[in-house]
């Protein structure tokens, strides 16, 4: 009996001692191979570049993406990285704006940043306006008459009660017009095929929005002013 109760005694020992064992290699296991990525990058030169974490638009600044957490530094061997891959964000780059959208896991290179362009305007947009461009009949922009330049009242026709009632408002007592089509200068002169549909217009920033709105749901319709134009207008408004 007491034989038994030795040998069971060892065979506990012994799995003990085994399952100990298989531990401890298991944690140097986990540990070699939590080491693993170091150990390669240490035998070969190695990078930090900026990386996307997620998913970057394009317009987004690299100061913008850094403030949202966006980006982030990681380490790779110098030799599997763009040569052009971004390192840092700098003074020099931080108002650059991605070109493009980019993935999440995709390293920063400077190709796909660059300057905000700004668009070419070959008019005198007056300050404190933007301009609207709205998409007119011939007619509606009275026919070849209206050139850039010269102000235009503007008003806003809806149908009403099944195309039967048609509603007119006065949208703009006077606007300016800034271009017709590709056309900015006020002293040339189109022929009648030349001239295009699109009419861009000089708003304030409230303005734009009644207009936008206007344009998606009525007609738009353009009137010539001269200087004794309104005159009419306020004597007909305060009968």
């Amino acid at each position: 009996m007491s034989t038994g109760k030795r040998s069971l005694g060892v065979a506990k020992t012994l799995f003990v001692l085994g399952a100990t064992l298989a531990l401890f290699a298991l944690v140097l296991t986990f540990q070699y191979l939590s080491t693993a990525e170091d150990r390669v990058l240490k035998s070969f030169d190695s990078v930090k570049v900026l990386v996307a974490t997620e998913s970057i638009s394009r317009g987004t600044t690299l100061a913008d993406a850094d403030a949202r957490k966006l980006i982030e530094i990681r380490t790779y061997p110098a030799e599997t990285t763009p040569k052009s891959s971004l390192q840092k964000i700098s003074t020099i780059n931080a108002n650059q704006v991605a070109l493009m959208d980019i993935a999440p896991g995709q390293i920063l290179v400077s190709e796909i940043f660059g300057d905000r362009i700004k668009p070419a305007i070959n008019f005198n947009l007056p300050a404190g306006k933007v301009a609207i461009t709205i998409n007119l009949t011939y007619a509606a922009r009275v026919a070849a008459f209206l050139k850039p330049g010269v102000n235009v009242a503007l008003f806003s026709t809806t149908n009403e009660q099944n195309n039967r009632v048609a509603t007119t408002t006065t949208l703009f007592r006077s606007i300016q017009v800034l271009a017709i089509g590709q056309q900015t200068d006020p002293e040339k002169s189109a022929d009648i095929g030349e001239i295009a549909d699109f009419v861009t217009v000089a708003v304030n920033y409230d303005q734009a929005s009644k207009l936008i709105q206007a344009i998606q749901t009525s007609r738009i319709y353009l009137a010539l002013l001269t200087d004794s134009s309104l005159i009419g207008a306020q004597v007909e408004t305060t009968r």
